[in-house]
């Protein structure tokens, strides 16, 4: 009567002994995945190290927008820049002070994380570890993902949320046959 209450619950899944060497082998076929983001880690950080062109193009307007809302004073009436970015700034400003080394140090990282999710599409898309492992390489060295890893501009955000919304909707989806993959290109 007692075997019978140790055995509840425990149909249906694989030995403890079992877990540990299934995830082991998960992780070494998923390792390209960390070495692909220190890769990406490293280009975009060996960018970091030149000054920052903080202030081309709209670069001051979302500085300033960024401070503002750092300081609590909102946004303001415009209409000139897309929110979100913005936003961010002000996040990154509030929590590590007024840096321009902070921000690019973010965009280098979602810049990582960006080339990592690129894998992951692939990979989950159904094509193999090296093409995947090739278009991560192919996003995390592009060189004007690089350049936009110094500037305040939103190119860096917009493309990681962009990425990741892409990762989880088709993540959620039943995987798609040949057929669609090689039509969608």
């Amino acid at each position: 009567d007692s075997s019978s209450m140790t055995t509840v619950g425990t149909t249906g899944s694989p030995p403890d002994d079992a877990r540990p060497a299934r995830v082991r082998r998960l992780a070494l076929q998923d390792t390209y995945l960390l070495v692909l983001f220190a890769v990406a880690l490293f280009a975009r950080a060996s960018v970091v190290l030149f000054p920052a062109d903080a202030f081309v193009g709209t670069g001051l307007l979302y500085d300033q927008l960024g401070l503002r809302i750092a300081v609590g004073l909102g946004m303001g009436p415009t209409a000139v820049l897309p929110p979100l970015y913005p936003e961010y700034l002000g996040l990154v400003y509030r929590i590590y002070g007024y840096s321009h080394v902070a921000v690019v140090l973010s965009h280098a990282l979602l810049g990582s994380l960006t080339a990592v999710l690129a894998a992951v599409l692939v990979r989950h898309v159904g094509l193999g570890r090296k093409y995947a492992a090739l278009a991560g390489l192919l996003v995390a060295l592009f060189p004007q993902a690089l350049a936009q890893t110094r500037h305040l501009s939103p190119q860096v955000l917009i493309g990681f949320l962009f990425l990741a919304g892409a990762v989880n909707w088709i993540r959620s989806r039943p995987l798609p046959g040949p057929l669609v993959v090689a039509i969608a290109g």
